[in-house]
């Protein structure tokens, strides 16, 4: 996805620059029928400046997916790191649901330990939503900050539930946090695919 939107934003710059060299042969073309070049100029030159809008659009366009990917990459890490507690919590249900188990010490300190990476990744991800990404609208602003304020509430239920080493209400907030991250995610893909790519190939025809 990264490296679709790299291509179109250097394309676009690219283009942008050959409108520019068009635009100044167009000024200087001189010839003996002048008079008769001036529409045709004139066509010209309207025909640039449509092209160069649209150039600018494009490139708009490409800087929104450039960040909705880059947020879309960290959901996606940090889904994988709450999976990673999810299935410690599934290989070690005995252990962690009985604290007379011998395994039980160890058991929550590697939960603790996976748990960490969720704290450490949802934090920067959660804080910088706000005030970071330029979203395309606000149908998309609203949507999601609310599905991540709902998963950063999930994520303090889930410390609290690794401290305290209650493996049920772990599992509970760790499902929840996950389904709200995919919410997340599906919103935008949807976004980039239909919103952003979707209007970049309107451009196009």
């Amino acid at each position: 996805m990264a490296v679709e939107i790299a291509a179109l934003l250097g394309a676009a710059r690219v283009a942008a620059g050959l409108v520019e060299d068009v635009h100044g042969l167009v000024g200087n073309i001189r010839s003996g029928m002048l008079a008769k070049n001036d529409d045709a100029k004139r066509q010209l030159d309207e025909k640039l400046v449509a092209l160069q809008q649209s150039l600018r659009d494009a490139a708009r366009l490409a800087e929104f997916g450039e960040e909705y990917a880059g947020v879309q990459q960290e959901v996606v890490e940090l889904l994988w790191d709450c999976e990673r507690v999810r299935g410690s919590l599934r290989e070690n249900r005995e252990a962690t649901s009985d604290s007379t188990d011998a395994r039980n010490a160890a058991a929550w300190e590697t939960v603790a330990q996976l748990f960490e990476s969720v704290e450490r990744r949802q934090e920067p991800l959660f804080r910088a939503l706000d005030d970071r990404i330029a979203w395309l609208n606000e149908r998309d602003r609203a949507q999601i900050q609310q599905r991540l304020q709902s998963a950063a509430l999930a994520v303090e239920g889930a410390a609290q539930a690794v401290r305290s080493k209650a493996s049920a209400d772990a599992d509970m907030h760790l499902r929840r946090i996950v389904d709200e991250l995919r919410r997340v995610q599906s919103s935008l893909n949807d976004t980039l695919r239909k919103g952003i790519f979707g209007s970049l190939e309107e451009l196009a025809r």
